[in-house]
């Protein structure tokens, strides 16, 4: 093992601490709410974002299908988080790579929602 990343290491115990306050939100707080997205409040279009908390919450509690149709990206958060973890200790080309990839994927993934919610809004 090489030398400990540190900022990938502050990512990571954030990124954890996290998922550990959105597992444990209430459901009525989470699910019987409007959202509070300024962009959907501004625009009358949810953002690329919008369902992530709430396909987090899902997801950590196997609740797989409503995820998925809360926010498909939270599977592709999924793969990424153990890369992340993976990056605190070594510089592996090929992890390194994995992380452009997921990152790159996330990023199409996110606008493909965008420009869905959008055209749904449309017709």
């Amino acid at each position: 093992m090489g030398n400990i990343n540190k900022n990938y290491a502050v990512l990571t115990i954030i990124v954890f601490l996290s998922l550990i306050i959105v597992s444990s939100l209430p459901s009525e707080y989470l699910f019987s709410r409007p959202s509070i997205c300024l962009h959907y409040r501004i625009f009358g279009v949810q953002c690329p974002f919008c369902g992530m908390l709430r396909a987090v919450n899902c997801f950590v509690h196997f609740d797989f299908i409503r995820s998925w149709q809360y926010n498909y990206n939270v599977f592709l958060m999924a793969f990424l988080l153990p890369v992340l973890f993976m990056r605190i200790f070594t510089q592996n080309k090929w992890i390194i790579r994995t992380e452009k990839v997921i990152l790159i994927l996330l990023a199409i993934g996110f606008s493909l929602i965008y420009i869905v919610r959008i055209v749904n809004l449309k017709f």
